[in-house]
């Protein structure tokens, strides 16, 4: 009964007559068909977004293709991408674009059509799907921004995020010299790729992926060559820029669908569950990422928790490294849609590198928390310092690592 009167004594006129406490009942019933309309219209949504990923992905990498059979083509596109023998300039390079588009799916999705259209070497494409690691942290650092005007709360907040990229930085500079000298992550990549091969149907085009998406890529470039009359070289351009726009456009769509269905619903779960020690917190990170397909949706939402001093940096840790293992399923996918094996064993170097991060630095995290919460001090007195630290971290250090290692070509 206290109940009742308290929700009456809310509605609309203040009255707190029975007769309006009966009415109750009926909207919120009215309201729960709604409910799981939108639901399955999310659901649906979700499905054609993926399925339109898919096809993005083929199509990204039959325009190259297509463009590449011209000889004088084919060596052009090897001249743009010879910059990226340098490991350090692939390394710049998937920072920079995964920096500017906001999503390290995109980054190596794209890499793995290269990869599959033969204009990228498996080998330099590694170092930057290194570098859309560090790339994807700067949106939760962007995120701590937020909290800019109250420096306690700044302070929490920014340590939790560059915790990421300092998660990142330290991964790269140990594993990057070992991949490049001894194929440290290459080499199982490559004994992965062979245990779990591919059919050969699938190899040469067949296969599910390619039946459900070869009959919308056929009908496109039919339109581009006997609609448009459009020649060779004009079909493979507008067929991988268009592969390239509905790549990103699949994303972002799978992105705030995925959030919708699924976040709303977990962040009550998070004090109570999802933090009671590092193990759960990793396997969160994945799954919820997995769900969302996008680490830096992942990772941003827990940065207010942090500035609000719900949660701790230590806790936190494992989640962040959590959802870095948990985007590498967006690159597995990407590299069955491709099915070549060079793409295949891209997609699972990026899984073992932050497997691996994360057997070395979970341990360790004393390291990254270290540093970043010293960094946090620093910055939390000088906060125009954070500024500066985007900028530099996530755009002048790599442009500059291109231009520099570009003159020494």
């Amino acid at each position: 009964m206290v109940s009742e009167s308290s929700d009456a004594a809310t509605l609309p006129g203040g009255t707190s007559e029975t007769g309006t406490a009966q009415v109750c009942p009926t909207p919120v019933l009215a309201h729960q068909p709604s409910g799981w309309m939108t639901t399955c219209i999310r659901f649906a949504g979700a499905m054609f977004f993926l399925y339109l990923f898919l096809v993005s992905i083929k199509a990204m990498g039959g325009g190259l293709k297509t463009y590449a059979q011209d000889p004088a083509n084919d060596a052009s596109i090897h001249k743009l991408f010879a910059a990226a023998n340098n490991p350090f300039v692939s390394l710049a390079v998937g920072i920079l674009i995964t920096s500017i588009v906001q999503s390290s799916s995109f980054t190596t999705s794209f890499i793995i059509a290269l990869v599959a259209a033969g204009t990228l070497d498996p080998r330099h494409a590694v170092p930057a799907i290194m570098g859309a690691n560090i790339g994807t942290s700067v949106t939760n650092t962007l995120v701590s921004l937020a909290h800019l005007r109250h420096r306690h709360e700044f302070r929490a907040a920014f340590a939790a995020a560059t915790v990421h990229d300092i998660f990142n930085y330290l991964t790269v500079i140990l594993l990057l010299p070992l991949e490049y000298f001894f194929g440290f992550l290459s080499t199982p990549a490559r004994w992965m790729t062979n245990v779990f091969n591919l059919p050969e149907d699938l190899k040469v085009g067949g296969g599910f992926v390619s039946t459900i998406t070869k009959p919308l890529i056929n009908q496109y470039k039919h339109f581009l060559s006997d609609g448009l009359n459009l020649d060779r070289n004009a079909v493979g351009i507008f067929l991988a820029l268009t592969g390239a726009f509905f790549l990103f456009v699949a994303l972002i769509m799978l992105v705030r669908i995925l959030k919708g269905l699924m976040l709303g619903r977990l962040e009550a779960l998070f004090r109570r569950f999802f933090f009671s020690n590092a193990f759960v917190a990793l396997i969160v990170g994945i799954v919820i990422t997995v769900m969302v397909q996008s680490s830096s949706v992942t990772t941003s939402l827990i940065i207010p928790f942090v500035g609000a001093g719900v949660l701790t940096l230590r806790q936190v840790f494992p989640y962040m490294v959590g959802a870095n293992i948990g985007t590498t399923c967006t690159g597995l996918l990407a590299a069955a849609a491709a099915a070549t094996s060079g793409s295949v064993m891209v997609a699972f170097v990026h899984l073992l590198f932050n497997l691996i991060g994360a057997a070395i630095f979970i341990p360790l995290r004393r390291i990254p928390i270290t540093l970043s919460e010293k960094l946090a001090r620093f910055v939390a007195r000088n906060r125009y310092v954070a500024l500066l630290y985007i900028a530099g971290m996530f755009v002048v250090l790599p442009v500059v690592c291109i231009y520099v290692f570009s003159l020494f070509r």
